[in-house]
């Protein structure tokens, strides 16, 4: 059978972690899965390296849903067949109580993709494709009332023998039963109102590295293309991919655009009756068009009982209470990470091939990704130039304008960070940096280097740090060491004001294909699991907001513990029911994200154009950012450059202009001397608030202890105040 997740990532739905697919698939011999969460690849790198560790196949791929435009904005939130009203887990990333995002204008705020779209447990209104050909609309036909009759019997026996407990959460429990009813108020200040719509979806899974990229682009597409239709997009980017599609009008409208052999029918059997007459009607429409039945489970959450949970994460994006929530927009109660050998026998009603079938395409999927290999970005070189002879002429005329002497020591110490630099196929990514510095100094913006690439001669010497390594005594491998196989990290510090034309210049000179902004992934805390629970679960405002700010920020799995032992809880009402339940459902949402923003300054320039990496979403500005964060984005090659805006720049920048104007003098700060006295005396009495890093009580102090006169002592200074060293007691 061919199992696939719904994790977290899809968000709003989802309750699974990616490790608990993993270690459910060990624990009952499976050994490969998909995961395949709604317009998005969030989770897909970490799901495949920690797959690939554990001896499990990973096979990634994607839930993409039809983006449905509204008249009145560039799109608007939508429901599939069976989610009336729903929203895309990709347009989750708000958090319940806020105002929903709305339409394009929306997809600066939360990374939500500008669409509509939506998830697919059922229903019978479909739009844009005639199903008129297809027996039973409606209404089970002949065929599939007399298989629904044959398999009663069976499921009796299978009940009656059902390892699961009777009652709540059980397989055996009335599925058509409502929830336990919560007093209705207003979610936040606002309700979410969205419009009745239909979305298709399908699911694309990737066979090959051309998959992964077409699948990049087919994503990318979903969110950022000015018009997206589900069925063209797919045969645009069907090379790599296999499309599995749970409606008999979704297959009928793939068959236009995609090749019938990269087509597959899934059926999923939840255990119930609505699931077993939608897999008998699957099964004659994909007889019908000669499209292979695949046996397959898709689940969205762990276990039986964590429906609840999923009930309140779906009402938390649809800002409702969870009593509230329609059961059409909820995936079915048997939609979880039940024992293999359950699934295995429930789809074997439908006979041997579509398990055969399933066999088959998890073999045909063998998606090999080369992760670690650094992709850095081009720069233009003269003909029969190379990045390593460009870098070294840049360095060798740099080393003379920084020094009237140069140094004995510079010359083998350049010659050996050269070395270093050009072994480990670093050069490109110094000329990238160095082209960014060069535009800041014509463009007057002020700009620095920071961090440990202060520690390189070659970097003092391109202009990109303005430390003297030799100086200063710094050393090369601290940034950069040949035993060590991370990538290089440079810094660079722009004035605040004018940052977003360094980041426009990026994004202009390599081109808006080859650039983006990273993404910055958020989990639940307590505080924030707390609220979106309690929220859901139909607790008052006052009374909300007046507990969950007694609640740490840690990880909301002791949530009950912290509660117990803060001082600051000690009056918390846990004889309270409703807060006790909004307490155990927060401790359920520990390790689920709850939404993403954009990284402060990362950018990242690919090679090729970045879908080859990452698919990528709207943010502000009229920007695109990439889908994985920073720690996903270095492990598929990509190397981010930090651009950060400063403010202090500016400070500087403002105070030169203004003594030029009142006095007629300008100034070089380069050629300011370090020795001068008044300077000396203001160091020596911490007189320094309002100037950077050494303003606080503390350095401020310290620097009368060390009768500070000069930046020497100030670097020492610096160095004491530093966690470890401040630690230390001395």
């Amino acid at each position: 059978m061919f199992v696939r997740a719904c994790s977290g990532w899809s968000l709003g739905c989802g309750a699974i972690r990616p490790e608990t697919l993993l270690d459910w698939a060990k624990s009952h011999g499976v050994g490969a899965v998909c995961l395949a969460d709604y317009d998005n690849l969030y989770g897909a790198i970490d799901f495949y390296q920690s797959a690939r560790q554990r001896g499990i196949k990973p096979i990634l791929g994607a839930v993409i849903t039809e983006r449905i435009e509204s008249a009145g904005e560039g799109s608007a939130g939508s429901g599939r067949p069976g989610w009336p009203g729903g929203a895309s887990p990709g347009d989750a990333a708000a958090g319940a109580g806020e105002r929903p995002p709305r339409g394009r204008r929306a997809a600066g705020r939360i990374l939500s993709g500008g669409g509509g779209g939506a998830f697919s447990f059922g229903g019978s209104d479909r739009a844009g494709v005639d199903e008129d050909a297809f027996e039973g609309r409606g209404a089970a036909s002949g065929f599939v009332k007399q298989r629904l009759r044959r398999d009663e019997a069976q499921d009796r026996d299978t009940r009656r023998g059902s390892p699961l407990p009777h009652g709540r959460g059980s397989l055996t429990q009335d599925h058509g039963a409502r929830p336990d009813h919560t007093d209705d108020i207003l979610l936040g200040r606002t309700k979410l109102i969205v419009q009745r719509l239909d979305a298709r979806s399908v699911t694309a899974v990737a066979c090959s590295r051309t998959g992964y990229e077409n699948l990049c682009r087919l994503i990318t597409d979903r969110h950022i293309a000015g018009s997206f239709d589900l069925f063209e997009a797919a045969g645009r980017y069907q090379d790599g991919l296999v499309f599995l599609a749970d409606e008999p009008a979704v297959l009928q409208g793939l068959l236009r655009t995609v090749d019938p052999a990269r087509l597959r029918a899934a059926l999923h059997d939840y255990g119930d009756d609505d699931s077993r007459a939608a897999c008998y009607r699957l099964m004659e429409a994909a007889d019908r068009l000669g499209v292979e039945p695949v046996a397959t489970h898709a689940a969205y959450f762990p276990g039986p009982i964590d429906w609840h949970l999923h009930r309140v994460l779906r009402a938390v994006v649809l800002n409702q209470l969870a009593s509230r929530v329609d059961a059409k927009q909820l995936a079915p109660r048997g939609a979880w990470l039940a024992p293999a050998g359950q699934i295995r026998d429930r789809l074997a009603r439908y006979g041997q091939q579509p398990l055969r079938n399933a066999a088959r395409l998890v073999e045909q999927c063998d998606l090999q990704l080369d992760l670690g290999v650094p992709q850095f970005p081009r720069v233009a070189l003269n003909e029969g130039e190379t990045a390593c002879a460009r870098l070294c002429r840049l360095v060798w005329d740099g080393l003379r304008r920084r020094y009237s002497q140069v140094p004995a020591e510079a010359v083998p110490r350049l010659r050996h960070e050269l070395r270093v630099i050009t072994k480990m196929g670093f050069a490109d990514y110094f000329l990238a940096v160095h082209e960014i510095v060069e535009f800041a100094r014509r463009s007057g913006i002020g700009c620095v280097g920071r961090g440990s690439a202060a520690d390189s001669l070659v970097t003092y010497c391109l202009g990109i740090s303005a430390v003297d390594p030799i100086r200063y005594n710094l050393h090369f491998e601290r940034f950069l060491n040949e035993s060590r196989i991370d990538f290089p990290d440079i810094d660079l510090d722009f004035d605040w004001r004018r940052r977003d034309e360094a980041i426009r210049f990026v994004y202009d000179h390599w081109g808006a294909d080859h650039v983006a902004m990273i993404s910055t992934q958020h989990f639940y805390k307590a505080r924030s699991a707390f609220r979106d629970a309690a929220r859901a679960l139909g607790m008052p405002t006052e009374k909300l907001n007046r507990l969950t700010k007694k609640l740490p920020y840690d990880d909301p799995a002791n949530l009950r513990r912290a509660i117990a032992t803060m001082p600051e809880c000690r009056d918390f009402p846990m004889h309270d029911a409703q807060v006790a339940r909004a307490v155990r459902v927060a401790e359920r949402l520990s390790g689920l994200p709850r939404g993403l923003s954009v990284h402060v300054g990362g950018v990242v320039i690919g090679p090729r154009p970045l879908v080859c990496y990452t698919p990528l979403q709207p943010a502000t500005k009229g920007i695109a950012i990439t889908q994985y964060d920073m720690h996903a984005i270095e492990k598929v090659g990509l190397v981010k450059i930090d651009l950060l805006g400063h403010r202090s720049l500016a400070i500087l920048d403002d105070a030169l202009e203004m003594v030029h104007r009142n006095h007629g003098v300008r100034v070089d700060l380069r050629s300011l001397p370090e020795d001068d006295p008044a300077t000396a005396r203001t160091l020596g009495t911490g007189q320094t608030v309002g100037c950077f890093q050494i303003e606080s009580p503390g350095v401020r102090q310290l620097l009368r202890m060390l009768r500070a006169k000069d930046l020497r002592d100030i670097i020492h200074a610096l160095s004491l105040i530093r966690p470890g060293p401040a630690a230390s007691g001395m």
